[in-house]
This record gives C-alpha cells, structure tokens and sequence, in this order.
C-alpha cells in the first residue's frame, strides 16, 4: 500500500507541474494596454485595416504565434499583438511601474484606475481617478 501512494503521490505532482507548464495561453483572460492607443487589425475586403482600441479591457478570444485576437465593442473581430498588452491580473503593478517612471503621466493613473475598478477594487480606482485630474494636461497647466 505504501507503494500505492508513493506512486499516487508522484503523480500528482508531475501532472500538476505539468498541466500548469503547458498552458499559458492568454485565451478567455481579460487584458489591457501596455501604452497609448494600440490598434487591432481586421482583414476586410479592402485589405488589412487598423482601428484603435476602444474599449479599455479585452477578452482574448484566441491567441497564434504572439498575436491576440478580440471582438471589438462595434463587433470587429481583430488582432493585435500580444507584446503590446499585460494581463488584467497584472495591471495594477504595471500601470504602478509606469507610474513611478512618470508620476504626472495621466494616462497611468487612469489605467490603473481602470484596472482597479475591473477588479471590483473601488476605493483604489478612486484615489488614482483623482490623482489624474491632478496632472498637468488636466489642469490645464
């Protein structure tokens, strides 16, 4: 019986290592971009187009050879690259790190606001909803 479980245990281990290697896929996650205005491509009659992002969180809906690929609030289907976005799980720290590098960039402090308020994390999305109406492009300055 002590075998049994040696080798049960041993199982579990390596699938669960395993499983958890093998996908990465940013398939069915919510992200967001890494800077202003990222622009998807859709391949319509005319050729490929590209049309700025409008909505501010995307569902991937699949992902080939570092490209993601959304439906857009308008119904385009499109793809971007996936260099250009960060997970929705992981924004709060990315949009902090751009944050640090440029305290007055406006753009980050409403991300992160974003971000926050996706996360159901209210009271952080409005201090950093109000620290970007303090920046310099807000007030006017």
């Amino acid at each position: 019986m002590n075998t049994f479980r040696c080798w049960l245990a041993a199982m579990l281990i390596l699938g669960t290592s395993g499983i958890a290697g093998a996908d990465d896929s940013w398939v069915g996650q919510k992200v967001m971009e890494r800077k202003p205005d990222v622009k998807f491509g859709v391949n319509g009659e005319d050729g490929l187009k590209n049309f700025p992002l409008e909505d501010v969180v995307w569902k991937v809906l699949k992902e080939k050879d570092g490209w993601l690929r959304f439906r857009g609030a308008d119904g385009k289907d499109g793809w971007a690259l996936k260099e250009e976005f960060v997970l929705l799980v992981d924004a709060p720290g990315f949009y902090t790190g751009l944050i640090k590098a440029d305290e007055k960039s406006d753009w980050a402090w409403t991300q992160r606001g974003l971000a926050w308020s996706e996360k159901g994390e209210f009271d952080n999305a409005i201090k950093d909803y109000t620290e970007a109406t303090r920046s310099e492009r807000c007030s006017g300055a």
